[in-house]
């Protein structure tokens, strides 16, 4: 095939089909360019370029349920925890019991290390 070449760019002939049109230049130092098909090192390293693409977006995929499930497990401890809460109700001027530091009194000789 009758390859030329545009500012680094390789335009095949009319005609020709997009498949079977991929190339690699080697340029052997003078102004001479030469237009070889791809090695099987080349082709090989294209396929595995494809395949880790489709394995990122079915990590994707994989890390969506993963938030999915998370969720619904968060939910379900809230309703697990929520459930088990004695719900209290204060008035004003109802005593409580608070701790001494809630209330801003210094800790005493027994506090905690």
């Amino acid at each position: 095939m009758n390859y030329q070449m545009y500012f680094g760019k390789i335009t095949p002939p009319l005609g020709a089909s997009g498949r079977n049109t991929v190339q690699t230049i080697f340029w052997n130092g003078s102004n001479n360019v030469e237009v070889v098909n791809p090695t099987l090192r080349m082709q090989i390293e294209q396929t595995d370029n494809n395949i880790t693409r489709v394995e990122i977006n079915l990590l994707e995929k994989v890390r969506e349920r993963a938030a999915i499930k998370t969720m619904a497990y968060k939910r379900k401890a809230a309703k697990y925890f929520d459930h088990r809460v004695k719900s209290r109700s204060f008035q004003p001027h109802d005593l409580v019991l608070k701790s001494s530091a809630a209330a801003g009194h210094p800790p005493s000789k027994l506090k905690p290390n």
